[in-house]
């Protein structure tokens, strides 16, 4: 038996035994989101509390909500996550606080699939609503994220990006054809123009 054989098999059976370690365990909050047992949600987050988020790098909970009702019980649910926090704290000495920016959903999965890390202050003596959450870190790819990419083949480089995004783009860029931009902050946005219809026209008339 090769020497590639063996390193082969063994790494199959090192593979084998990571699933079998982590099917016995239960989903983690970074594998699936519903196992949350404590959340904020800023989906329905005023607009320019975000905005004052992501600019400024903190904003005040009466910020990203000025509706009253909305706010007291961003409040209460804001002290369960910080009291959720406080227990895993004790219990394992780690207990970091992120904010999930996307959720990817498939097979019954919700998985998050940017994490910031964040931080809540608080006003001294202040009530539920006098807090202000800030970040601590810069945000990064769910590391589940990436180990399911990997387990279904997909392989990504140091800045996330995929790796046969890149072979493409560096075999076929030489046509004018781009799977993958450079490493700049810009949104590609593509679509089926329908040519074969006659539609083109219309759509470049609509995009502008």
């Amino acid at each position: 038996m090769s020497e590639f054989t063996q390193s082969d098999q063994a790494l199959r059976q090192m593979r084998r035994w990571r699933d079998d370690y982590r099917n016995s365990l239960a989903p983690s909050p970074l594998e699936d989101i519903s196992q949350l047992s404590a959340q904020l949600d800023l989906t329905h987050a005023h607009p320019s509390g975000i905005a004052q988020l992501f600019a400024s790098g903190k904003a005040p909970l009466d910020s990203l909500f000025r509706d009253t009702g909305m706010l007291r019980a961003a409040g209460r649910r804001l002290e369960r996550v910080y009291e959720d926090q406080t227990a895993k704290s004790r219990i394992s000495g780690v207990a970091e606080l992120s904010m999930v920016v996307g959720v990817a959903t498939w097979s019954g999965k919700s998985v998050p699939v940017l994490l910031y890390p964040v931080d809540v202050t608080r006003k001294p003596g202040g009530g539920e609503t006098d807090a202000t959450l800030k970040f601590t870190g810069r945000g990064r790819l769910n590391p589940a994220i990436v180990t399911e990419l990997h387990d279904q083949g997909v392989n990504l480089d140091e800045f996330n990006r995929p790796t046969g995004c890149l072979q493409f783009q560096e075999k076929y860029g030489k046509y004018d054809a781009y799977y993958i931009g450079k490493k700049t902050k810009t949104i590609y946005l593509t679509f089926d123009e329908g040519y074969e219809n006659g539609c083109t026209a219309r759509i470049l008339d609509t995009l502008k």
